[in-house]
């Protein structure tokens, strides 16, 4: 089990949760490949991912002095996991997310647009996150192919050299044999 959601269901404390992913940021998060909602509805069930869900919106709320009711939790909590975007994204991506929000400058009350609003755009950096590391692979990739030396070059086409007068070799002979 991913250590957020076991933490979470084990009602580890806030400030446990805080020492141990104060410090994510999505190049770790993208990096270190972590399942998402989805996948961890699939492997732990719809209820547990929910109320794990429910317990980082509800511990939103209260930064913000409860400004979400009960209802507006779940909704939100269905929201992810019901939406072909945002289930996509990891439970740590969402913790990340909240964290983001609560030192932000936000106008008013907190609510369900605002925190769908702060999801959507997390999603489009992820993204974006994704999209960079794998273009960086392949430039990695691309450019880190080992480049043969002159002499191992030299090698190389000499043995190429022999194999083609040893074919030419065998095609004469069998030429003069017709």
């Amino acid at each position: 089990m991913p250590k957020m959601l076991q933490m979470i269901t084990a009602k580890s404390s806030k400030i446990e949760l805080i020492r141990t992913f104060g410090g994510l940021t999505l190049k770790n998060i993208v990096a270190d490949h972590l399942p998402s909602v989805g996948n961890l509805i699939t492997k732990y069930g719809q209820s547990t991912v929910e109320n794990s869900l429910a317990v980082l919106v509800a511990d939103l709320s209260t930064s913000f002095d409860g400004d979400l009711n009960k209802e507006a939790i779940e909704e939100i909590t269905i929201e992810i996991t019901a939406s072909k975007l945002l289930r996509n994204l990891s439970l740590e991506t969402v913790y990340l997310c909240f964290n983001e929000l609560k030192s932000a400058d936000i106008y008013g009350k907190l609510s369900v647009n605002k925190v769908l609003k702060a999801l959507n755009k997390q999603w489009e950096d992820y993204s974006n996150t994704v999209a960079e590391r794998n273009y960086n692979e392949h430039l990695a990739t691309k450019f880190n192919q080992p480049r043969e030396t002159n002499n191992e070059r030299l090698k190389r086409l000499s043995k190429e050299l022999r194999k083609a007068q040893t074919f030419l070799e065998v095609q004469a002979k069998k030429i003069k044999i017709e």
